[in-house]
């Protein structure tokens, strides 16, 4: 079978849904290590991941952003929102984070970020429970 752009498409909309669903959790998890020929790549830029095990394999979705912050503002938290600056990818990795394969950068990553990020914070519930509120 041959994987198309739109498979894919509809492979991380699945994954964000059964994220959503809480049918797989995500933890923090260290960023992919850049190529040994990419060192310039690692300064500039800021990664955060998430992984989640699946199927015998790690899923793990980053966000990479700019690095202008000088060491002592540094960040250790993914942004709160997306932003154009920043770039998401998505994997599969070994047991020891080496990438297996690397998604192209297709439609619903950011989101799965985002969703990731959210399942995390446990805010979801939260939101839910003010829903429910009847002040009526």
């Amino acid at each position: 079978m041959t994987i198309t752009t739109g498979n894919l498409i509809q492979a991380v909309a699945n994954l964000n849904e059964m994220t959503r669903k809480r049918i797989i959790t995500w933890r923090v998890c260290q960023p992919p290590r850049p190529p040994m020929t990419n060192t310039l790549r690692a300064i500039l830029l800021q990664s955060f991941s998430y992984c989640a095990p699946y199927q015998g394999k790690i899923l793990r979705v980053t966000e990479h952003r700019p690095n202008l912050l000088t060491p002592q503002e540094e960040k250790r938290t993914p942004d709160v929102e997306i932003s154009p600056q920043n770039s998401y990818t998505l994997d599969i990795a070994d047991e020891k984070g080496d990438v297996l394969y690397q998604f192209p950068i297709v439609q619903g990553i950011a989101d799965l970020f985002q969703t990731v990020r959210i399942q995390m914070a446990d805010v979801d519930e939260v939101i839910n429970s003010l829903l429910d509120i009847n002040l009526g």
